[in-house]
């Protein structure tokens, strides 16, 4: 039996950390972009999108995502809309240039950076 390789044990943790970074970032530009977010500065209220790794999904590896109690309330909140509207983008990006184009017309250029700069990572 041949040794396990090295991408089959683990995950490089720059990979993951960039990866998480880029999550979180146009997380918290698509939350903005709700209300306000300037071409240049920095991203107003990003404290209320603060997401926290509470556990790792299995098969095709991922992370798993949760608003901290105090932040969540009873309903879907800002932010859990603001990671489905990311969760949509991501989707858009990785089929066909016109469905993205479609979805990215009306985009604050800042979200539109940030889901390429995930996609990117993510690659």
């Amino acid at each position: 039996m041949a040794p396990l390789c090295a991408a089959a044990r683990g995950i490089d943790a720059r990979f993951t950390s960039d990866v998480i970074s880029a999550y979180q970032d146009l997380i918290a530009k698509t939350l903005a972009a709700r209300s306000e977010l300037h071409a240049m500065g920095p991203i107003p209220d990003a404290h209320l999108s603060r997401l926290h790794v509470t556990d790792v999904v299995h098969g095709s590896f991922g992370f798993h995502f949760q608003e901290l109690p105090e932040q969540a309330s009873l309903g879907e909140t800002p932010l859990f809309e603001a990671a489905e509207e990311a969760a949509h983008l991501i989707d858009a990006a990785g089929k066909d240039d016109e469905a993205f184009v479609d979805v990215v017309e009306s985009l604050n250029p800042r979200v539109h950076d940030a889901v390429r700069t995930f996609s990117s990572a993510a690659a």
